[in-house]
């Protein structure tokens, strides 16, 4: 048992426990220049654990038993140098409530990590970059001093945390079925979304100096949210894709993309600054529960957009197999497209007025409102009913319809 050990200033190298049972970590906190436990009968931490060096804690040294390494609720690991944890391949690395892992190099998780809560509120695992060098996840190991992890699969816990004063990298991540809440990075530098594509349950990146949204990058149960305070930036080419809400703002500078760029949304989309794009910008409903431009939020499942005065972009287009409404909607060059074999296009309310519209609509388009347009203007209601109602218009004021 190891209770209340500060390591003298004489004693620089490792300290080694090598216990043919167990080792605990009781009563009061400990700290070392660097440790390694090793222990063939499970490992457990009840206080808070330091090292200016390496913290590594080795559960089950012959493998041949189900021990664990056990932490307590409210635990900090805090590891001037690498951390790394292994247990039994049966035995499983367990916290008991909210854990935290502050790492000045690699983190190594050598068996699944479970962080569960045995009381009312769920577990949430943090990992801080310790230096402040920054953090990479995914890709390969840049060997410079950031805080390393391959990937996310020897993780179980409800939320997941990353925090760094330094830049943070993601490349080409999963987040896997056993991390069931959101994935918050927290940084006040800088953010780049990397490699092919990242897929999340749930995102949570807001303070950041910078995004760079370099590749796909989706979440598959819940919202996605990206702020930056000075600069945003996406790929051309690159589709964002919440199954929740879709929340993207840069503070003191405009959302800019190059010149095509793909948002997939389930829910409301929100734009806290202008969103620029070079010469195409898809908005698509990922369920097809239909599109509200304008007007109130339905509150009924519908991607919903209030107006769509923070877009600038040549050429939009809205994508559903649902229906569309639209409700005092003032835009340039829209283009809506309800596919689906009974989704139709409704103008609606208040007026609405476009540079240029295109509208195809698989089971008919009403005009229910005045409509102006200015450029353009293509209307197909395919097999289904064309209706302008008695308080319904439209007008082109250049182009003939």
């Amino acid at each position: 048992m190891v209770n209340g050990i500060t390591a003298p200033a004489n004693l620089t190298g490792t300290l080694t426990l090598d216990a043919g049972t167990t080792v605990s970590f009781s009563t009061a906190a400990s700290s070392f220049a660097s440790i390694e436990a090793q222990a063939d009968g499970a490992i457990t931490v009840d206080v808070n654990l330091t090292t200016t060096g390496d913290l590594t804690l080795n559960a089950d040294t012959d493998n041949s038993k189900n021990e664990a390494i056990t932490f307590a609720d409210g635990i900090t690991l805090d590891a001037g140098g690498d951390l790394s944890l292994s247990s039994s391949a049966n035995g499983g690395i367990d916290g008991n409530g909210t854990l935290t892992f502050i790492v000045g190099g690699a983190l190594t998780l050598s068996d699944p990590l479970t962080v569960s809560d045995t009381l009312v509120t769920t577990g949430t695992l943090i990992i801080t970059d310790k230096d402040g060098d920054g953090i990479q996840l995914g890709g390969t190991d840049p060997g410079n001093g950031e805080l390393y992890l391959a990937n996310l699969s020897n993780i179980t816990t409800t939320d997941l945390t990353f925090n760094t004063a330094g830049d943070i990298t993601v490349e080409d991540i999963t987040q896997p079925g056993t991390i069931t809440g959101t994935l918050t990075f927290g940084t006040t530098q800088n953010i780049t979304f990397a490699g092919t594509a990242s897929s999340f349950s749930a995102l949570d990146v807001q303070g950041v100096d910078s995004i760079n949204v370099n590749s796909d990058l989706t979440t598959t149960t819940g919202d996605l949210t990206l702020n930056a305070v000075n600069i945003f930036s996406f790929a051309d080419g690159v589709t964002v894709d919440s199954a929740g809400s879709l929340n993207l703002d840069s503070t003191n500078s405009t959302l800019s993309g190059m010149d095509n760029l793909t948002l997939v949304v389930d829910d409301t989309l929100t734009l806290g600054s202008t969103l620029n794009v070079g010469v195409l910008l898809t908005i698509a409903d990922g369920d097809g529960g239909g599109i509200q431009l304008g007007g109130a939020d339905p509150g009924t499942g519908e991607l919903y957009l209030a107006n769509l005065n923070n877009i600038s972009s040549p050429s939009l287009t809205f994508n559903t197999s649902g229906n569309v409404a639209a409700d005092g909607i003032t835009a340039g060059t829209v283009t809506l497209n309800a596919t689906g074999p009974t989704s139709t296009v409704t103008f609606e309310n208040n007026g609405s007025s476009f540079a240029g519209l295109t509208v195809d609509a698989a089971a008919g388009i009403t005009i229910a409102t005045a409509v102006v347009t200015s450029d353009s203007t293509i209307l197909d209601a395919n097999a289904g009913n064309f209706i302008v109602t008695s308080v319904g218009s439209l007008t082109s004021t250049d182009n003939p319809i």
